[in-house]
């Protein structure tokens, strides 16, 4: 974790229900104009004692004044999930951060690649969100792929579509790994993106991957087959 600062407080607004499994948690922070972070951060929940959970901020800097949103995979009898699901509104809850270096960097340039699975979509969303509401999408195509195992867990499908529809991404492809769903959707692994891609249009881009520890270093893997540079190549795993 990085730079972490004192605890702070925070008030539990709602929840809601986005996917099979996978729900979004929004918070406020009263009274404090100093809540500033970057897309692709993350924060540190309190839960009980020693026990903390980090969970990376879903909403876009420019549209959270002393707020956030997070996204969590619900896994029962997981602490940090009972935590969040046990959460009543105008409850207080103590965390710290932000914190973490995943994110958007001004020398960026060429396309931009957004690859994740299941709630690593979260600071993904964050810094789509951000390019959007600062109009830097402008300046480079946007590509976003996302994973899951089955159709009933794919997250802000409707958002992302709007997204692709207005041209603001320029590609926006879902990889179904156990759900053969005919139609829009691809049967298989994230990875596939990468290994059917032209190498000539990998090379050019500058990658952000966001999942579980074994998604994370095949894709990597994958990329630096292709002649990705390694500097190109941002990341957060968990799990």
């Amino acid at each position: 974790m990085h730079h972490l600062i004192s605890i702070r407080e925070a008030v539990f607004e709602e929840s809601k229900k986005l996917a099979e499994d996978i729900f979004s948690f929004k918070f406020s922070i009263s009274g404090s104009k100093d809540f500033i972070f970057k897309a692709g951060q993350y924060v540190v929940l309190q839960i009980s004692g020693n026990i903390r959970r980090s969970y990376s901020i879903a909403s876009a800097p420019s549209l959270s004044e002393n707020k956030f949103e997070l996204i969590a995979d619900i896994i029962p009898d997981g602490a940090g999930s009972t935590y969040l699901m046990g959460l009543k509104t105008g409850q207080k809850i103590s965390f710290l951060g932000p914190a973490g270096n995943f994110g958007l960097s001004e020398e960026l340039d060429n396309d931009l690649f957004f690859i994740c699975t299941g709630a690593g979509l979260a600071p993904i969303k964050s810094m789509i969100e951000e390019l959007v509401v600062t109009e830097k999408y402008r300046e480079h195509k946007i590509h976003l792929i996302f994973g899951t195992r089955t159709k009933d867990r794919i997250l802000c499908e409707d958002n992302f579509e709007k997204l692709q529809k207005d041209g603001v991404i320029d590609s926006y492809n879902i990889y179904l790994s156990r759900d053969k769903t005919p139609g829009k959707y691809n049967f298989g692994y994230v990875t596939e993106f990468v290994k059917n891609s032209d190498s000539v249009l990998l090379r050019d881009g500058n990658f952000f991957i966001c999942g579980n520890l074994d998604m994370v270093k095949s894709v990597r893997e994958a990329l630096e087959n292709k002649g990705v540079d390694s500097s190109k190549i941002r990341f957060e795993a968990f799990g």
